[in-house]
């Protein structure tokens, strides 16, 4: 891991924020821990290369109970 992206990496994980990269197609590239907790996702590298399209469509899917049909 080149030095500067180790940095990159330690200001992420050690802010008290959500925080993330985004490639120019809108993809995570990387996300901390805050940001996988309030998604809640297991890992944070489970958001890696998702679009906010992706991760909603899991958090809703996740917190939403299926209709009984009738």
């Amino acid at each position: 891991m080149l030095r500067s992206e180790a940095n990159l990496r330690a200001m992420l994980d050690n802010s008290p924020y959500l925080s993330w990269l985004k490639d120019v197609e809108g993809r995570y590239i990387m996300v901390n821990k805050v940001f996988a907790d309030y998604l809640r996702l297991d890992d944070a590298r489970q958001a890696i290369g998702k679009s906010d399209l992706d991760l909603q469509r899991r958090r809703w899917r996740k917190n939403t109970v299926p209709m009984m049909p009738r």
